[in-house]
């Protein structure tokens, strides 16, 4: 067997391997940044590699799809067979050895946060892996969509995201934690009612009451879940709704600033370049061009 050994912190990355990357700049990929996730991807290592993790900085969730391989430190090791679920807490030390036959995964690279403070305990530990075969499918398909020329990329890579995103909620809770369970179901039903309300004017004290929350209570449940304000989560929803509108429709700016609740198109301007670093026209024009294959002249949606 190849006996190659590679020195890394935080990310499941070895020599030789073959390896997909979800490119975290896409847009589509935002439910998945604003849990923490700064990398993840699939790899397929060739047999009898060995890969150092040493003091991490970020938690690693592997899914093995198939092969094998052994995980170890001085106070134990554990088998990474196909089908299992391993979590190994930032700042904890170990080697991956790869078996025989190869090994290939799906993982994630956490940074730590309040949302999975739970998880940075002594030693990895295996999870129940749930239906983390069907996530690599969804996985693959947040990738293609980072890649597509289709005016809808974005739209339908948020879809992925979000469905990745809801599998690593789900699987790496604190386990027995119900109210946290609660709570995050509670979050969706605000940002659901939100969303189907982007143009009303809507302040901390509505939303609260919208889950039966105190303001401050609010304040804090959203830091711990999204880390960000209940503002800035109504803004990521207002602006990506425009996308969505700027993408697929031909509405005057000024429609798709009301119809998501900014009370002027230059409003929508500001913060729309602010966070995408791009002006609505230009996006406009840019999915266009993507989706025609050619230069697209909108004055007439933008006059």
């Amino acid at each position: 067997m190849v006996d190659t050994r590679t020195n890394i912190s935080g990310t499941l990355i070895g020599d030789p391997r073959s390896e997909t990357v979800v490119p975290m700049g896409f847009e589509g990929s935002s439910p998945l940044v604003a849990r923490g996730i700064v990398r993840a991807g699939l790899s397929h290592y060739a047999p009898g590699v060995a890969i150092d993790h040493e003091n991490p900085a970020y938690h690693a969730v592997i899914y093995t799809i198939s092969g094998l391989a052994l995980s170890s430190r001085q106070d134990g090791s554990w088998i990474l067979a196909a089908n299992t679920l391993w979590v190994a807490p930032a700042g904890c030390s170990h080697t991956i050895t790869v078996g025989a036959d190869g090994w290939e995964t799906m993982w994630f690279s956490i940074r730590r946060g309040a949302l999975w403070r739970h998880l940075e305990t002594a030693r990895p530990h295996m999870r129940m892996p749930g239906q983390s075969g069907r996530m690599v499918h969804v996985m693959q398909g947040l990738i293609s969509e980072s890649s597509t020329p289709m005016q809808d990329n974005v739209q339908m890579g948020r879809h992925f995201a979000e469905i990745l995103g809801i599998f690593l909620d789900r699987r790496l809770h604190r386990g027995g934690e119900s109210t946290s369970d609660d709570m995050r179901q509670r979050l969706s039903v605000l940002w659901e009612r939100v969303g189907r309300e982007l143009q009303r004017a809507w302040t901390i004290d509505e939303m609260a009451a919208e889950i039966a929350l105190s303001p401050s209570h609010l304040h804090r449940v959203v830091q711990q879940f999204h880390q960000t304000t209940p503002m800035g989560v109504l803004t990521l929803q207002r602006l990506q709704r425009a996308q969505d509108l700027l993408a697929h429709t031909g509405h005057k700016l000024e429609y798709v600033a009301h119809g998501v609740g900014y009370t002027s198109p230059f409003a929508l301007s500001k913060a729309f370049k602010r966070h995408f670093g791009i002006s609505p026209q230009d996006y406009r024009r840019q999915q266009r061009s993507i989706f025609e294959g050619r230069d697209f002249d909108s004055d007439e949606a933008e006059s």
